[in-house]
């Protein structure tokens, strides 16, 4: 988590540092692409739960 704020906080800075449209277009892909990912992992992540306690419990 700290990583992420870490990672955030340096792609902002570079955003005011440049102040360019270019800067703002590629924020909204980092954005992007980390809601794709958030979501995809919040897919997987209770199937793959659910198929752990099934192979221990089964």
């Amino acid at each position: 988590m700290k990583l992420s704020i870490f990672f955030f906080v340096i792609v902002a800075a570079l955003l005011v540092l440049t102040g360019q449209s270019e800067g703002k277009k590629f924020f909204k892909r980092i954005e992007k692409v980390g809601k794709n990912i958030r979501n995809a992992a919040e897919r997987v992540l209770p199937t793959a739960v659910g198929y752990a306690g099934l192979v221990r419990g089964g």
